[in-house]
């Protein structure tokens, strides 16, 4: 259909060096760009999702789109578009009901090219009015402070093991993701209980846990917090202050005696089991020793050698470390030190 043609996405290739000018500048100026670099052709399929930045741009957008385009082959479901010249006809009814649809579905979490593109111009507009050489400068997306949700699911655990429940459920990935942004972006500290008023039943019958996923500014990698089964009526908690020493992630005891039973049998250990009590021994200090005898920790795997595993960060650094006990950790010192 398109001999000698090189295909070309935005996830894959950068399209142009004046990319900005495309996603930011007005349809006349995205498209000499477009023609100026080649780029004379673009497809669109009902059969996909609109994962592209271009729709996002002034262009491309639904109310614009038929006035710069025609379309140069269809098969009713893929539409090939090219330039619209002269008396060319416009993209055509069936066309644009099938792009707006697409166009209106809600984003991918992780990519929201709708509020990616006004940052984009913010940056270039900052790098393009400096000097060389250039300067850091602060991403606007990227808050100083604040809590920063990437995803939330409430029941996932329903969706991928059948141990818990005599049958899996169609749960939504992110079903949660929407209500916790709202309730905890931009904020230092964030607390709030799971109920079934604010996420309803995604899997009725089934022991749910909830999972979050966000980001703090001065820590490079991503934070996941699992509540596990039943998170129904628990408290979730989500932090992004400055620790000045130890900065406790999880703590679990016990995670390798989970599947030491035989079938159909096995210890009922949840993921996270020992973080509050971890936090309250060591959060923000320099060192930390205990024993779990101490900590009046209950034995949630009797007759089996449990393990503990602690992840941490230490001060305002950005490293994660994982520390892993094993054996029977119930009759052993801990000690650890940022």
């Amino acid at each position: 259909m398109a001999p000698n043609c090189r295909i070309e996405s935005v996830i894959s290739f950068k399209l142009s060096s004046r990319l900005n000018t495309i996603l930011n500048g007005t349809p006349e100026e995205a498209k000499k760009v477009l023609q100026e670099e080649g780029l004379n052709y673009f497809i669109f399929s009902t059969e996909s999702n609109l994962l592209d930045v271009l729709p996002f741009s002034r262009l491309f957008n639904p109310h614009e789109i038929g006035r710069y385009f025609t379309v140069k082959w269809t098969d009713g479901k893929t539409y090939l578009l090219t330039w619209r010249k002269g008396s060319n006809p416009s993209v055509g009814s069936a066309f644009l009901a099938a792009y707006t649809a697409h166009f209106r579905q809600p984003e991918n979490n992780w990519f929201m090219f709708s509020k990616a593109l006004p940052n984009m111009d913010i940056v270039m507009n900052k790098f393009s009015s400096m000097p060389h050489p250039w300067r850091s400068i602060e991403f606007p997306w990227r808050e100083k402070n604040g809590i920063n949700v990437l995803e939330a699911t409430y029941g996932k655990s329903c969706a991928t093991s059948k141990l818990w429940s005599s049958r899996s459920y169609d749960v939504k990935i992110g079903n949660a993701t929407s209500w916790v942004r709202s309730a905890c972006n931009k904020k230092m500290t964030c607390d709030f209980m799971v109920t079934a008023q604010l996420f309803g039943d995604p899997a009725s019958g089934c022991a749910k846990d909830f999972r979050i996923s966000y980001s703090c500014p001065w820590r490079k990698e991503v934070i996941n917090m699992r509540v596990g089964r039943e998170s129904l009526g628990k408290h979730v908690s989500l932090d992004c202050r400055k620790v000045g020493g130890i900065d406790v992630i999880h703590a679990t005891y016990g995670e390798n005696c989970r599947f030491t039973l035989a079938p159909p049998f096995f210890h009922k250990i949840r993921l996270d089991n020992a973080t509050d009590i971890i936090k309250k021994l060591c959060q923000g200090k320099t060192t930390c020793s205990f024993d779990l005898k101490q900590a009046k920790k209950t034995d949630p795997a009797q007759g089996c050698n449990k393990n503990l595993k602690i992840s941490y960060y230490c001060a305002f650094g950005s490293k994660l470390f994982d520390m892993k006990i094993n054996g029977d950790v119930l009759s052993k010192p801990v000690l650890f030190h940022c």
